[in-house]
């Protein structure tokens, strides 16, 4: 069953904030994303509603490596970028699985990221919207393989990488 998620940017904010918000379910954002304010390096941390910790994005100070663990610490997956990017392109692990994406040349405006197992089995799909606030649209296929935290923090990680 696919899951629809819709991850948004906070406008005026001091630090990077992201709103995520799951179809079907209540109107108000189940979880939030923030940054932490002046960093070197992303680190990012999804709260639910009750302001909780669920998951945190660490990214080293190229943005090119991004480390996603869970509230005990433990390790979800990593995200690689090209350190020279002509093409969005990330590689991403989820335990000893590994996906792929491509959503084609630096520079376009509407993004399309299809994140494809060896098998070329579609998991996990982030679309980038355009408009005056960055808004990331999720579509979560498999969650046994991608789980949530993994994918909302992947479209967060895609955000620092290509788009700020």
């Amino acid at each position: 069953m696919n899951k629809l998620i819709q991850v948004t940017q906070r406008l005026m904010a001091v630090s990077a904030q992201y709103d995520v918000a799951v179809e079907g379910e209540a109107a108000d954002p189940h979880f939030t994303v923030r940054g932490e304010f002046m960093t070197t390096t992303p680190t990012l941390q999804l709260f639910d509603k009750e302001s909780k910790l669920a998951a945190t994005l660490k990214g080293n100070v190229l943005k090119t490596k991004f480390q996603i663990r869970d509230e005990k610490n433990e390790d979800l997956a990593s995200l690689n970028f090209s350190a020279v990017a002509f093409r969005k392109t990330f590689t991403m692990t989820v335990g000893s699985k590994g996906y792929h994406a491509n959503a084609g040349v630096v520079g376009v405006v509407k993004d399309i990221f299809e994140c494809k197992d060896n098998e070329g089995k579609v998991a996990l799909v982030v679309s980038k919207e355009p408009g005056i606030r960055d808004r990331f649209k999720i579509e979560l296929r498999e969650e046994r393989d991608v789980p949530f935290e993994v994918a909302v923090l992947a479209a967060v990680a895609l955000h620092s990488r290509f788009y700020e």
